[in-house]
C-alpha cells in the first residue's frame, strides 16, 4: 500500500476540474474525526472509493494493498460545509420590471395585473451559475470548508429559483430547482419603499406577492399547462410549490416579518424555510411549532457607540445610544437562542465575503450559539434544510466522500482548511493556490 504524510497531494487535480472519485481505495488515518452528528473519533479513520465512504471507524483497520494511506497526524476532519444561501456572483441578468400602475381612468381593472408584475422574476439561478462558475476557482469557498451552496439571483419581490451547487467550475448540481426565492420587503431590485412605481412599500409589496401566490396556486392545481405561454412563466416557476415539492425560501428579520411569514406559510399551505432571521429569536417557540427552519445570516455590524458626539449641534441622547447597543446585543444573540429552541438552523454568507463566513460563524459562537451547535448548522443541520442529509452533513458509511482537513478546531480564530476532499479526491489548498 503506498503511504503518505498529511501534507500529500495529487498535482493533477485542480479545483477548477474535480473529477468523480478515484476508483482506488484511499484511508484517511490518524484524524480526529467530527462525524457532524455529535460524536468524535479522536484516532479514526475514514476510508473512501469512487466518492463514497466506505468505512469509518477507530483506530486503523486492516486494508488492502492497494490502499493509499495517508496520516493525517492528528488534522481535524469534519463533513463538508454547507453554505445554505448566496446570490454573489451569480449574474441575475435584467431586473424584472419597473412598471407603473396603469391609469385606471382609460384602462379596464383587470388589466392592471399585467402592468402591476414589478419585482417577478422566473427564471432559474442553476442557468446564470453554468455561466458564473468559469470565472469562479471555487478556492476561497474551499479553505472556508466550504463544498457546496445554495445559489440564488437576489433582487425583486420573486427571485427565482435557487439551485443547490457544488464548488467550482465542475462543483456537482445536486438540486437545479430547490426553492423559490421570495421577499416581501423589496420591489424591482430595491428595498421595499425606495424603488419608483408600484408597488413601492411594504404595504403594495405584501399585497402583490399575496395575489402573485393566489394566482400561482390557481395555476398549480386546476390550470393545464402547455408550456408555450411566456406571460405564465412566474406562475410555473411557483407551481411546484403545490405540486412538486419545491419549497418557498421567505426573507424574514424582524419579528414583525418573521410573524407574516408564518401566517403566508399557514394561508397558502407550502413548505417554508426563512432565510436572514436576525430577530428571530422573539419567535423561536412559533417557529419550532411550525416546524419552519431558518438560514442564517451572520453578517452583524460592529457594536454601536455609546459614546455620545462632542461634534452635533444636535447629539443623539444617551438613552437611544444605550437602547441601540442593547439591539444590537439581542441580534447577535439570535443564533444562539434560536438553536436553544430547537430552531432547525444553517448559515449564509450573503451580505459579506467568503473569507469572513468562518470568523462570523465564531462572533456568533462568542456571543451564546454553542459550538456543538455551530458545527450542525454547517453540517448535518444545512443538510437537513437543503435535503441533502441521505448524502451529506456527517461522515458515515454510504454517504458522498466529501471532507474538509484543518490542522486544528474549526472554531479557533484564523484557522481555515488545507485540504479538502471533494467526490473522493484529495486535495492540497496550499499547492492548489499556486
Amino acid at each position: 500500500m503506498k503511504r503518505l504524510r498529511a501534507g500529500w497531494f495529487i498535482p493533477a487535480i485542480l479545483i477548477a476540474g474535480v473529477a468523480h472519485g478515484q476508483e482506488k481505495p484511499v484511508l484517511l488515518k490518524n484524524a480526529y474525526l467530527e462525524l457532524g452528528d455529535g460524536r468524535v473519533l479522536k484516532s479514526g479513520s475514514v476510508l473512501f472509493v469512487g466518492g463514497k465512504i466506505t468505512r469509518v471507524e477507530a483506530g486503523t483497520p486492516s486494508v488492502s494493498d492497494d490502499t493509499t494511506v495517508v496520516d493525517l497526524a492528528g488534522a481535524h476532519v469534519y463533513p463538508g460545509f454547507i453554505d445554505a444561501y448566496r446570490t454573489r456572483g451569480i449574474e441575475a441578468g435584467d431586473p424584472p420590471t419597473q412598471a407603473t400602475a396603469p391609469d385606471s381612468r382609460t384602462q379596464a381593472l383587470p388589466s392592471m395585473w399585467q402592468g402591476n408584475r414589478k419585482g417577478m422574476r422566473p427564471g432559474m439561478a442553476i442557468d446564470a451559475w453554468k455561466k458564473a462558475r468559469e470565472k469562479n476557482s471555487g478556492l476561497e469557498d474551499l479553505k472556508s470548508g466550504v463544498l457546496i451552496s445554495n445559489v440564488a439571483f437576489g433582487g425583486g419581490l420573486i427571485r427565482g429559483v435557487t439551485a443547490i451547487v457544488g464548488v467550482g467550475k465542475d462543483g456537482d448540481i445536486y438540486n437545479e430547482g430547490f426553492a423559490c426565492d421570495l421577499s416581501p420587503r423589496s420591489s424591482g431590485g430595491l428595498p421595499g419603499g425606495t424603488a419608483t412605481g408600484y408597488p413601492s412599500n411594504i404595504l403594495g409589496n405584501t399585497a402583490l406577492l399575496r395575489q402573485t401566490l393566489y394566482d400561482a396556486k390557481r395555476f398549480a392545481l386546476w390550470t393545464k399547462d402547455d408550456g408555450k405561454d411566456d406571460s405564465n412563466a412566474i406562475y410555473r416557476a411557483l407551481a411546484p410549490m403545490w405540486t412538486g415539492g419545491r419549497r418557498a425560501l421567505w426573507e424574514a428579520d424582524s419579528e414583525r416579518e418573521v410573524s407574516r411569514a408564518l401566517g403566508f406559510a399557514k394561508e397558502f399551505g407550502f413548505t417554508m424555510t426563512i432565510k436572514g432571521g436576525r430577530e428571530c429569536a422573539s419567535q423561536a417557540d412559533a417557529l419550532k411549532a411550525a416546524g419552519i427552519g431558518v438560514i442564517l445570516r451572520l453578517d452583524y455590524p460592529d457594536a454601536p457607540s455609546t459614546k455620545p458626539s462632542t461634534n452635533d449641534l444636535d447629539p443623539v441622547p444617551q438613552a437611544v445610544l444605550l437602547e441601540r447597543l442593547e439591539i444590537w446585543k439581542d441580534r447577535v444573540k439570535s443564533p444562539g437562542k434560536l438553536a436553544a429552541a430547537g430552531v432547525a438552523l444553517a448559515f449564509s454568507s450573503e451580505g459579506d465575503t467568503m473569507g469572513s463566513f468562518l470568523p462570523n460563524v465564531r462572533n456568533a459562537m462568542a456571543n451564546g450559539l454553542s459550538r456543538d451547535a455551530a458545527l450542525r448548522a454547517l453540517t448535518l443541520g444545512a443538510a437537513e434544510l437543503l435535503g441533502l442529509d441521505k448524502t451529506h452533513g456527517t461522515i458515515a458509511v454510504g454517504k458522498s466522500a466529501d471532507l474538509i482537513i484543518m490542522p486544528g478546531d474549526f472554531a479557533t480564530a484564523d484557522m481555515e482548511a488545507t485540504q479538502v476532499v471533494v467526490n473522493g479526491k484529495l486535495i492540497n489548498l496550499k499547492e492548489a493556490s499556486k
